[in-house]
């Protein structure tokens, strides 16, 4: 049984680190050129935007639930990944 939680715990943080490194690249990506310069990417940014949204406030609170379970310690992985999400955060409220 022991085995089967560690492989969850494998998955959750591999799904996770994904989606917050996504975000991320999304938002960096979207603050530091005009997506607007090319309609075709101008587009795309329209289509996923919201989903980044969801994603980019969505994720931190698994990975604060999660973070939680493991009682806050400092080593836990999911510690990582909640500042990684701050960092999308920033971006998104730094971006003009």
């Amino acid at each position: 049984m022991e085995t089967k939680a560690i492989k969850n715990r494998g998955v959750i943080i591999t799904v996770l680190l994904t989606a917050l490194v996504l975000s991320c690249t999304f938002w960096i990506t979207a603050a530091l050129i005009d997506v607007y310069k090319i309609a075709v990417v101008g587009a795309i940014f329209e289509i996923l935007w919201l989903p980044m949204l969801a994603l980019t406030f969505g994720a931190p609170v698994a990975a604060l639930i999660f973070w939680y379970k493991e009682r806050f310690r400092i080593s836990s992985v999911f510690l990582y990944l909640l500042l990684l999400s701050a960092v999308s955060v920033y971006f998104i409220v730094t971006q003009d």
